[in-house]
């Protein structure tokens, strides 16, 4: 069984997982693998490199900045929030990296990855389809239902999604392994 609201968590969750649980994590290290094993647990590069390929591209906002409308690789430094709105597509997904805390608020729809190292607060219907990490591990206090849609793909024509550089590696035999 794979996981939604109605039927409850299925073998695709894995709860107080032991092996992310020990994972070292830092906000102000972003060069230091050992101090960001998390991280690396998703991405092929360091924070600092996946931070300076974001500023390269043109994609690096300032803390309170909305990622709205923005695709590729994005890094917000500081708190962000999102109030509606869309990042990503099908067809040109996003790598979203908030370094702070994330408040998704109204009906936001977000194609791709968010990474966010702080707190994540819910007061909406966001639905993310792609993947959603957090490295702080506190619940959300907010009063919305995010809907989580994870599909390797970006569409629904089960074409092989478009890659963002620099940004992770297929691993075989692992959840990259797709």
């Amino acid at each position: 069984m794979v996981s939604n609201r109605n039927a409850g968590n299925g073998i695709d969750v894995v709860t107080n997982d032991p092996t992310l649980a020990n994972k070292t994590t830092s906000t102000t290290n972003l060069t230091d693998p050992a101090q960001n094993q998390f991280f690396d647990l998703f991405f092929a590069q360091t924070k600092a490199e996946i931070k300076n390929a974001a500023n390269a591209a043109g994609q690096m906002l300032t803390a309170g900045a909305s990622p709205a409308g923005l695709t590729g690789l994005i890094w917000v430094n500081g708190d962000a929030g999102l109030n509606g709105g869309t990042v990503g597509s099908a067809t040109n997904p996003a790598v979203l990296i908030i370094d702070g805390d994330f408040t998704l608020t109204g009906n936001p729809t977000i194609f791709g990855v968010i990474y966010v190292t702080g707190e994540v607060q819910i007061a909406g219907n966001p639905v993310v389809l792609g993947s959603f990490i957090a490295e702080n591990e506190n619940v959300s206090t907010g009063a919305g239902s995010l809907k989580l849609v994870y599909k390797p793909w970006g569409d629904e024509t089960n074409q092989s999604p478009p890659f963002i550089n620099e940004t992770g590696a297929v691993i075989a035999g692992s959840w990259k392994d797709w």
